[in-house]
């Protein structure tokens, strides 16, 4: 069962109300204090299939890259074969790291078509665990509260989209630069210093 801390938000698969959602949302984040970094699990009400999609191919060389809301060290980050969300037997999963300079990185195997699954480990800025669910796309290299709401908008519950067209369609909701889409899933805004990515992500997180 979720933590008590947990909310569930539900995400309107049209797209304009799609639109009012994001922007009441960022609103409403960027007023609150950031507190002690209660986490949100950031899924659909409907159903929780999508994003992963089946496949056993594996690769020799793993998608290494960082789980951030905040850095979170000791997540465990997996490979969602079956588009569940939930680790399950079989399914490629690390550990991110939990010492400088490394916090927070992970190295991944498994097939690189699959979406990318992270929960646990305590938010390195605040101290406080990290209770919420974050997802990328496959092929991210980052794994943020912005690539969660990619990875939901492209389920079949959050409206099907298509990688670029969820890209735009959180760009320009959150009011990021033109060409911001391209950062979204590989981009660290704390190593980088990218302000706009950074506000974006603590909005919405």
């Amino acid at each position: 069962s979720e933590a008590a801390n947990v909310r569930r938000v539900e995400i309107p698969a049209a797209p304009a109300a799609r639109q009012s959602f994001f922007a009441a949302w960022s609103a409403q984040r960027s007023m609150a204090q950031r507190g002690i970094g209660i986490g949100l699990l950031l899924l659909p009400l409907a159903a929780c299939g999508g994003g992963g999609g089946g496949g056993t191919s594996t690769v020799a060389t793993p998608t290494t890259g960082f789980v951030i809301d905040g850095y979170i060290a000791g997540a465990t980050v997996f490979r969602d074969a079956d588009g569940d969300r939930q680790l399950d037997v079989g399914e490629v999963s690390t550990t991110s790291g939990t010492v400088a300079p490394n916090i927070g990185r992970f190295a991944l195997g498994g097939n690189l078509s699959q979406q990318i699954v992270a929960f646990g480990g305590p938010d390195v800025s605040t101290g406080a665990a990290f209770n919420g669910v974050l997802l990328a796309p496959a092929g991210a290299t980052v794994v943020t509260p912005l690539t969660t709401i990619v990875s939901i908008l492209m389920s079949p519950a959050g409206g099907g989209l298509t990688q670029s067209a969820a890209l735009a369609e959180v760009r320009a909701a959150l009011g990021l630069n033109a060409g911001d889409e391209n950062l979204i899933l590989n981009t660290d805004p704390i190593a980088t210093n990218n302000i706009r990515l950074a506000k974006a992500g603590v909005q919405l997180g």
